[in-house]
């Protein structure tokens, strides 16, 4: 679980501040950058939370990887996050600065899982029955292709999944056959 208080109150802290200077949104594209630089980049992640290396040594991997490609409001920020040698939260509180900053513009973020592409149509019922079910302003909608699920679909609204799959039909159905007790007749 990522949405531990320490990581919260640095998200929201970061949040704040970057509302107060209009950078927002700004800021979360440069979360959005450097997540999927560390996800790239294993060997820059274990760095960080490596508590061998001193934190001056990993400011300045990072101040030499990101010095160019983010905002000085998120540098003075991942600097205080080191200085207080909080490092190894870093990717969950930028997981709760994507949360807290769709919260607050009415974003809900949608994973869908189907067995076949579906078309731009469907897609945008979709994104209506979600901004109609849960009073979202905008829809954050990523799609899936997996093929094992067989037909129907898959549905994560934030924290919340709904899986209509045939696969998962089929499970219960065996689970159901599997502990049924056919001896008493």
């Amino acid at each position: 679980m990522y949405r531990s208080l320490i990581t919260l109150r640095y998200a929201k802290a970061l949040f704040l501040e970057a509302e107060e200077h209009e950078e927002a949104e700004k800021i979360l594209s440069e979360v959005d950058q450097i997540t999927r630089t560390l996800e790239d980049h294993p060997e820059l992640k274990q760095a960080l939370k490596d508590p061998v290396i001193h934190t001056s040594q990993k400011q300045k991997i990072l101040h030499g990887v990101f010095q160019d490609h983010i905002s000085d409001l998120m540098l003075r920020f991942i600097q205080m996050v080191m200085r207080n040698r909080r490092e190894g939260y870093l990717e969950n509180m930028f997981r709760n600065y994507r949360d807290i900053f769709n919260e607050k513009r009415g974003i809900k973020t949608v994973r869908l899982t189907t067995a076949l592409k579906l078309g731009e149509r469907e897609k945008e019922d979709i994104k209506q029955l979600i901004r109609d079910a849960f009073d979202a302003r905008k829809v954050d909608f990523r799609e899936d292709v997996d093929h094992r699920i067989m037909g129907g679909f898959i549905i994560q609204v934030e924290d919340q999944l709904l899986d209509a799959s045939v696969r998962r039909q089929l499970e219960m159905i065996r689970k159901t056959l599997f502990n049924k007790d056919y001896s008493k007749n």
